[in-house]
C-alpha cells in the first residue's frame, strides 16, 4: 500500500508555502483495502450526526457507513472503514490530545471538508517536555519542539532532534520546552492519516499545528498528516507549523504533510512552516 513510483513534484513556491507531491501507482493497496471494508458488512445507508459523537478503537457501531457530520464534533481513535465522509455546517473532525493511536480513515468512497468545517488537531499532541523531539527546558528562553523541521534552541544552544517519516508520516508533534522560572511551553499537533479510494475534497481548513508557548517557553511543533486519493481538489488550507516561542524562547518545528494522488485540482495552501520566536522554528516537510 506505499509503493513510491512515478514521483513528482510542483514548481517550487516561497519559503514555508511547501509544493504539493503527488505519487502514482498507490492504487492497488487501496481496492484491496476496499474490497476488505465490503467484505466486513452490509454497507448501510448515509448516516447523518446531530450529536458529539467519540469513536474509540473498538467502536464499531458506524463502520462501512456513509457519514455525515453536521456542525458538531467527530472524536475518532484508531483505524475505521468507511463508505465516505463529510464534514459540514461547521463540523469537526479530531482526535484524543496525545493519543497513541491516531486516526487512519479509510474510505471506499470520499471524504470531504466544507468551507465551515475543520479537521482540528492543534496541540492534540505531545504536551510540553515529550516527545522524540522534545525541546529541553530552561530556566529561560526554552527550546521549541521539534518533528519534520528542528525547533528553535534555548538560548543556552540546546534543542530537540527531528524525527518520523517524510514518506509515511504518523508521528505526533513534540513539546516544546518549558521555562522553569516562568511560563509552560506549546504542545506538539496530533496526526492523520486518510485512504481514499475516491475524491479527497479540502475547503476548510485541516490543522495540525503546535500551539504557542507561555512566556520565555518554546512553542509545540507542526503534527502529520498522510492523505493517499484519487484526486485531491478543493481551495482550503492544510497546515501542519509550529507554534510560537514567546520572548526569547524558540519556535516549534513545522510538521509534515506527505500528498498521494492521481490527479490534483487543489488551489489552497500547504503549510508546514517552523513557528516564530527568539529563534524560529524550521520547516517540516510537504
Amino acid at each position: 500500500m506505499n509503493p513510491l513510483p512515478h514521483l513528482y513534484l510542483h514548481p517550487p513556491v516561497p519559503c514555508c508555502q511547501l509544493a504539493r507531491v503527488g505519487i502514482q501507482g498507490w492504487k492497488t493497496g487501496l481496492r484491496l483495502a476496499a474490497l476488505l471494508l465490503l467484505t466486513i458488512g452490509k454497507v448501510n445507508a448515509q448516516t447523518i450526526l446531530t450529536s458529539d459523537t467519540t469513536l474509540g478503537i473498538s467502536d464499531l457501531h458506524l463502520e462501512n457507513q456513509s457519514l455525515v457530520v453536521r456542525g458538531v464534533t467527530l472524536t475518532v481513535s484508531g483505524e475505521h472503514r468507511f463508505q465516505s465522509l463529510i464534514l459540514t455546517n461547521g463540523a469537526t473532525l479530531t482526535h484524543p490530545t496525545n493519543t497513541a493511536t491516531p486516526p487512519h480513515l479509510i474510505f471506499a468512497g470520499d471524504f470531504s471538508v466544507s468551507a465551515d468545517s475543520r479537521v482540528d488537531l492543534t496541540g492534540r499532541g505531545e504536551p510540553e517536555g515529550e516527545g522524540a523531539g522534545a525541546g529541553p527546558a530552561s530556566s529561560c528562553c526554552s527550546a521549541g519542539g521539534s518533528h519534520g523541521g528542528t525547533g528553535g534552541p534555548s538560548e543556552g544552544g540546546l534543542f530537540g532532534h527531528t524525527h518520523g517519516s517524510f514518506a509515511q508520516p504518523t508521528a505526533l508533534g513534540s513539546g516544546g520546552g518549558r521555562a522553569l522560572s516562568f511560563g509552560e511551553a506549546g504542545a506538539g499537533a496530533g496526526a492523520l492519516r486518510i485512504s481514499a479510494l475516491g475524491d479527497v475534497r479540502i475547503d476548510g481548513q485541516v490543522r495540525l499545528d503546535g500551539t504557542d508557548g507561555g512566556r520565555y517557553a518554546g512553542g509545540g511543533a507542526g503534527g502529520s498528516l498522510w492523505i493517499q486519493a484519487r484526486r485531491l481538489l478543493g481551495h482550503g488550507t492544510l497546515s501542519a507549523q509550529g507554534g510560537a516561542g514567546e520572548e526569547r524562547a524558540g519556535g516549534g518545528g513545522g510538521g509534515r504533510i506527505a500528498l498521494y494522488f492521481d490527479s490534483d485540482d487543489f488551489t489552497g495552501d500547504v503549510r508546514a512552516c517552523g513557528g516564530v520566536g527568539g529563534e524560529a522554528g524550521k520547516p517540516g516537510g510537504a
